[in-house]
């Protein structure tokens, strides 16, 4: 059965009153900020713009540098490309 859009943004807009606001500058400093972590987006920025000069990568392709544990050891490793949406989607640390 359909949810009317009425009822999804209720939803929505108790789901932020119960949450509040949220600081973005807080979740960089605790989760962005790292050194290793700023070493691990350029990495990803560097396999990314060497896909594209090789040309297994368009720009505008909606596709990212894929981010997963692919071992099971808790780190995350470049594996390929996927979906924009499908890696973002998996784990955000900064939401939690």
């Amino acid at each position: 059965m359909p949810v009317s859009s009425k009822k999804v943004s209720a939803r929505t807009s108790a789901v932020k009153k119960r949450l509040g606001k949220r600081n973005y500058k807080e979740e960089y400093r605790k989760y962005a900020a790292s050194d290793e972590d700023k070493e691990y987006r350029a990495d990803l920025q560097r396999y990314n713009r060497k896909a594209i000069r090789e040309g297994r990568a368009v720009k505008g392709d909606n596709k990212d540098a894929s981010h997963r544990d692919t071992d099971g050891d808790g780190d995350e490793e470049i594996a390929g490309f996927e979906p924009r949406s499908k890696n973002r989607a998996r784990k955000n640390r900064a939401r939690k």
